[in-house]
């Protein structure tokens, strides 16, 4: 098999790169870029061709007659693509289409996209859910656009949205937010945004799934955890240590931002089907957090902060769409999650082997006591499906 990857200096392509390379047997692959050979490329089938000269891209994919063409190309700045319409078209729409245009009947065209192509109401988002007709920004329109072309040649969707990984090759988002808790710096966070992260070597991993299966159409590719920037900042904050890093952290929403393109509110992705389909168990960052914890893995603190994470993830997403949670940690060494809208309020206590938990409802003007006592994991379980009922 012959396999032409294009935007071979992006993150998911370091992570494809090793997999890839086991597979030299049976997979002869030319790695493409407009950018210098990175350090981490150790063979010679590195190939230089400017993304502007399309004609280049072209005459040397028909000198290849590749069997499979991966498109990691993309103009990822969301509000860059607001300032620079024509160059984000240029390579989010008019490359993938032309070499959507070149695949047919010739090569499987695999093309990376995005969950921005919906509007943010309704997530998390199924495989065959409508893209959003409005408050779509240029990224997210273009990306429309370039998976209707791809598509149209029998073609593979892959979207994924907010990648993540260590931090070792390029930064990201979580190793942005960790460096900044440790310099002690105040960090404003939106609560009003919600995804489903992406490890970066799940994505690398469907990548190779479909190659393999020659898969077409549509996968979803993200994390199995769903949850706001807000709380995902806590989890980091606390994970990496006993103290109050959490004080650093400050809450807004999006709007006060002031961004020039639009951000989903409800983003993320669905990922059941893909994960049976690929025969692929996607990650969720809470568990690549937990294993990156600065905490002394035999501490209370350690234990506590496993239990948090246990907690969160029994806290259905239909609750995250409808309240707001904050995280705090208490005097005598105890987590707490408080849960509040304009219907409840709600505190869960977590120790090490169990938990504590009031809920309150708004009665008019006051608070009524609709639950409180000590719980076991099981019985825990109950106390957050009545919070969902009542919330």
């Amino acid at each position: 098999m012959k396999l032409i990857i294009l935007g071979s200096t992006s993150k998911t392509a370091h992570s494809l790169f090793p997999m890839i390379k086991e597979k030299s047997n049976e997979i002869e692959s030319f790695w493409v870029s407009s950018s210098k050979k990175p350090n981490w490329f150790d063979l010679d089938n590195w190939v230089e061709i400017d993304y502007n000269n399309i004609n280049d891209i072209v005459e040397f994919i028909h000198s290849i007659n590749p069997d499979v063409v991966v498109n990691l190309c993309a103009y990822t700045d969301v509000d860059g693509c607001e300032d620079n319409k024509s160059e984000a078209y240029f390579i989010n729409y008019e490359l993938p289409k032309t070499i959507s245009e070149l695949s047919k009947d010739s090569f499987h065209f695999i093309h990376i996209s995005t969950d921005y192509v919906f509007d943010g109401l309704d997530g998390l988002y199924e495989i065959d859910a409508k893209v959003g007709t409005k408050n779509i920004g240029w990224y997210g329109l273009s990306k429309q656009d370039s998976e209707n072309q791809v598509l149209k040649y029998n073609g593979t969707i892959i979207r994924t949205n907010v990648l993540y990984d260590d931090g070792s090759y390029r930064p990201n988002f979580l190793l942005w937010m960790k460096s900044q808790i440790k310099e002690k710096s105040e960090i404003s966070i939106v609560y009003d945004q919600f995804n489903n992260p992406t490890l970066i070597n799940d994505l690398a991993k469907a990548i190779v799934k479909v190659i393999e299966n020659s898969i077409k159409g549509i996968i979803h590719v993200g994390g199995s955890d769903w949850m706001s920037r807000w709380e995902l900042s806590q989890v980091l904050a606390l994970s990496l240590d006993s103290e109050q890093s959490t004080n650093l952290l400050s809450k807004i929403d999006t709007k006060s931002l002031n961004q020039k393109a639009f951000r989903p509110k409800f983003g993320g992705l669905s990922i059941q089907k893909s994960e049976e389909l690929l025969d692929i168990k996607f990650s969720g960052i809470y568990d690549f957090i937990l294993h990156h914890s600065e905490l002394e893995k035999d501490s209370n603190h350690f234990i506590i902060f496993q239990r948090l994470i246990y907690a969160l993830r029994n806290i259905s997403n239909e609750i995250r769409k409808c309240v707001h949670i904050d995280i705090t940690r208490n005097p005598h060494g105890t987590l707490s999650i408080h849960l509040t809208n304009d219907k409840i309020w709600t505190e869960i206590e977590i120790g090490k082997t169990s938990f504590s938990g009031v809920l309150y409802g708004y009665n008019e003007t006051n608070l009524q006591l609709l639950d409180g006592d000590i719980y076991d994991d099981e019985t825990f379980v109950t106390f957050l499906k009545k919070i969902e009922t009542y919330s």
